[in-house]
């Protein structure tokens, strides 16, 4: 049976620490620039999915710059969804647990769909 790190003490180690440093440097920028340029493809959207959204951090920084009617964060590890959870409290986005190699979205059904770092966790690169 495979091992997810993603649901060990390492993702709480992994967001508080590793997460916080890279994005201090270099992941902030990206992921603001990768929000920005899809709002102009699709600048009314009302249902956005961040699928291995982790905690949470694109949905987050979506909200500053739109106000989505349904945001959906996919994610395989229910210890990051927790913490992602706790700190988008009372903002109105949703957690699901979801497998990054089969995608449960119905074609058409929504109007942006995020994917960060889906490929490089995933147990099985091939399927995702």
């Amino acid at each position: 049976m495979e091992r997810n790190l993603f649901e060990t003490e390492f993702a709480i180690y992994y967001e508080k620490i590793v997460n916080r440093i890279s994005s201090i440097f270099f992941v902030n920028r990206w992921r603001k620039l990768m929000i920005k340029e899809s709002l102009k493809v699709s600048k009314d959207s009302k249902i956005v999915v961040d699928f291995c959204s982790g905690v949470g951090d694109v949905g987050k920084e979506l909200i500053k710059f739109s106000k989505p009617k349904l945001l959906i964060n996919c994610d395989l590890s229910m210890t990051l969804l927790k913490i992602g959870k706790r700190k988008l409290k009372g903002k109105g986005i949703y957690f699901v647990r979801a497998d990054n190699r089969f995608f449960p979205i119905k074609k058409n059904s929504l109007d942006i769909l995020f994917t960060s770092f889906c490929v490089r966790h995933s147990p099985e690169p091939g399927k995702t």
